[in-house]
């Protein structure tokens, strides 16, 4: 599967899981300087997400101050907001488990800083951020305008060509009937039945 389908599901349920959390439109981050005491944003993403500087330029530029913590697999993250965990603002996770997030539930929960969260993503899905992001990691991005920004942008791998678009598909979440045989096999492999 190509990654353009998991980061544009990522770039759009970003947004989602924002206003499903009741956050509210506009940032009211003050620009430059030190980070204000005030002003946080508590992120749960993948470690490969964003590129290095991205961190960084977003509190320098908003003095929002990020505390970023990373998780490595799916079940790690599912775990955690099942259990409760939380209070973060913003939450990344892939495409099927974004899915498996919203019928779950753990969606619902209310942000602590949502103009921190609303600032966050306007600051990610500018052209020339969302273009970094591109261009470090090698994913695409669904933002038209900073796709000319994009040095992989000829690598079909990551931008399809219009004529391989069709035929792709996004990964979605398994049916319980999907998830309960994988376990079946699973637990076979794992017990050598």
């Amino acid at each position: 599967m190509f990654s353009v389908s998991r980061t544009v599901i990522l770039a759009l349920g970003c947004g989602l899981l924002l206003s499903a959390c009741g956050g509210k439109s506009g940032s009211t981050a003050h620009q430059g300087g030190a980070p204000d005491a005030g002003k946080v944003l508590n992120l749960y993403i993948w470690s490969d997400y964003l590129a290095p500087t991205t961190l960084p330029r977003f509190q320098k530029q908003t003095g929002i101050k990020v505390n970023a913590v990373y998780y490595d697999t799916n079940e790690t993250l599912a775990a955690k907001l099942l259990a409760g965990g939380g209070g973060y603002d913003i939450v990344m996770s892939t495409a099927s488990y974004f899915e498996r997030q919203i019928k779950a539930g753990e969606t619902a929960r209310k942000m602590p800083h949502p103009e921190s969260g609303d600032a966050f993503i306007n600051f990610v899905m500018t052209p020339e951020v969302i273009g970094e992001i591109t261009n470090f990691k090698g994913y695409a991005n669904a933002n038209a305008v900073a796709q000319p920004l994009a040095s992989v942008k000829s690598d079909p791998g990551i931008y399809p060509t219009p004529e391989l678009l069709p035929k792709l598909t996004v990964q979605l979440s398994d049916s319980d009937d999907q998830t309960r045989a994988i376990t079946r096999v699973w637990e076979k492999f794992k017990t050598s039945q």
